[in-house]
């Protein structure tokens, strides 16, 4: 059985009732394509995961915890997911479909920043406490947002500037992420490796004592919002 359905998903492939009009991405999980909606024209995100042995009790589970994250205003919008049967892979696939967010991966819109050493900082800052600001807004929630300390699951919103989660560690029905601590562990991962896209690694140190400070309290709900206050009062000082 062939696990590697990229090379059966062109442009202009149908998967359920979408037609796919480009890659995007891949990760562990899955493929990411831009496909639009045969009966609208409306365009979406599609993953399309490896796994065709993915239990559907594990899959209601993520859209349960899609469907929950959309009021933070921090994740995508997830619209609903199915299976298709690719015929030349012999194999069925699972599929979510997304609304689609335009925009670069937080290490990319990091490496294209330009001007100042201090401008540069100035700008990879503010970024990382919108970050932060999104996860707190998954926190109020109750949830963990995890799985994203090396950027890929986080895209730069084209216009905006805001920074949206298009994938996180939901954990299982029987062990949902409830880990908030984790979150700042990973942001400080992050804030590392966004400085260092940016050309600014050695200014890292400038937010580091406020990353140990935190981690050594106790984290509830309202610690990351109120952390990413702190943050932004460490950058002006």
């Amino acid at each position: 059985m062939d696990y590697d359905l990229r090379k059966y998903v062109t442009s202009g492939t149908r998967i359920g009732g979408y037609r796919v009009d480009q890659y995007l991405g891949a990760g562990e999980e899955g493929i990411v394509y831009q496909v639009r909606e045969i009966s609208t024209g409306v365009p979406r995100a599609l993953k399309l995961f490896h796994q065709d042995s993915l239990c559907l009790k594990y899959l209601g589970h993520l859209a349960r915890r899609y469907d929950a994250l959309a009021a933070s205003g921090a994740t995508i919008r997830y619209c609903h997911f199915g299976h298709t049967y690719f015929e030349r892979a012999n194999r069925y696939a699972f599929f979510f479909v997304f609304e689609l967010v335009k925009g670069e991966t937080i290490f990319e819109f990091a490496s294209t920043m330009e001007g100042s050493t201090q401008e540069r900082f100035n700008m990879a800052s503010q970024l990382i406490i919108r970050v932060a600001e999104q996860i707190g807004n998954i926190h109020r929630l109750g949830f963990g947002a995890g799985d994203f300390e090396y950027g890929k699951n986080i895209i730069v919103q084209e216009g905006t500037g805001l920074p949206v989660f298009c994938d996180f560690d939901s954990g299982t029905s029987q062990s949902p992420n409830w880990n908030l601590e984790n979150d700042f562990q990973e942001l400080h991962a992050l804030m590392r490796l966004v400085f260092k896209r940016a050309r600014i690694s050695r200014h890292a140190k400038i937010l580091d004592q406020a990353f140990r400070g935190i981690l050594s309290s106790r984290i509830r709900r309202d610690s990351m919002s109120r952390f990413a206050k702190q943050l932004n009062r460490a950058i002006q000082t």
